[in-house]
């Protein structure tokens, strides 16, 4: 299974388990955890592997605008499900993350990373892949230098840390680390849920995706590096 999820006395203990494809976001990976139960008191994010998530699919970017368009919006709709979720949700890093695997953690209360050398890499500006969320949501989010700093270069998770993208860097047990919140109120002590209002602001980048990965120079590039290239 793409998601494997068990429980565990503090919720849900959910691993990304597509090693072979690095954990990018297919949308097997995408239904496993939009089905995640919100009810729980803590859902943790993990990987297996040695990558926490390779992003996005790019697989799903070099077909049809139609295609592009409906993949890239049942990401959105993770998003908006994660954003919305009464759960607390911590994502462990146990690999690097690239992309929107970057970008998915903008969106969870608490971000771990289990080394200091892990690497945190929006490398898909290379390809021509704009990072929809860093672009409409990074200034308030994360700030302008931590946006400039992403958009630049990878990171490691200490300076990651520096600049607010990780919380915490080596061993970390949920039952124990963090706030029991009573249940009738959990949904009203997560950051995340301020966001519900303005996560919509990236369609317009989500669009912009959808035209750039479209034409000929971008696609070839993507098609390239999947190893399609003539």
């Amino acid at each position: 299974m793409a998601v494997n999820v068990e429980k565990r006395d503090y919720g849900l203990l959910v691993t990304l388990n597509d090693a072979a494809r690095r954990n990018a976001f297919t949308r097997d990976i995408i239904r496993g955890l939009m089905d995640l139960d919100c009810d729980e008191d803590t859902i943790v994010i993990t990987n297996s592997g040695p990558t926490f998530s390779a992003g996005l699919d790019l697989r799903e970017l070099v077909g049809s605008p139609e295609n592009v368009r409906d993949y890239l919006y049942s990401v959105h709709g993770l998003v908006k499900r994660i954003v919305n979720c009464d759960s607390r949700i911590v994502a462990v890093l146990n690999g690097d993350a690239y992309g929107f695997g970057v970008e998915f953690t903008y969106f969870a209360d608490l971000v771990v990373a289990s080394r200091e050398d892990l690497k945190l890499s929006l490398q898909g500006v290379a390809l021509g892949v704009l990072p929809p969320y860093t672009l409409a949501l990074g200034d308030e989010l994360l700030g302008y230098n931590a946006v400039r700093a992403l958009l630049s270069a990878p990171l490691d998770a200490r300076r990651a840390q520096m600049m607010g993208v990780v919380h915490v860097i080596g061993g970390f047990d949920p039952a124990t680390a963090m706030f029991r919140v009573p249940r009738h109120v959990r949904g009203h002590v997560s950051a995340r849920r301020a966001l519900a209002d303005k996560i919509d602001r990236a369609i317009g980048t989500l669009e912009e995706l959808v035209r750039v990965v479209s034409e000929t120079p971008t696609r070839h590039i993507i098609e390239r590096f999947l190893g399609r290239g003539r």
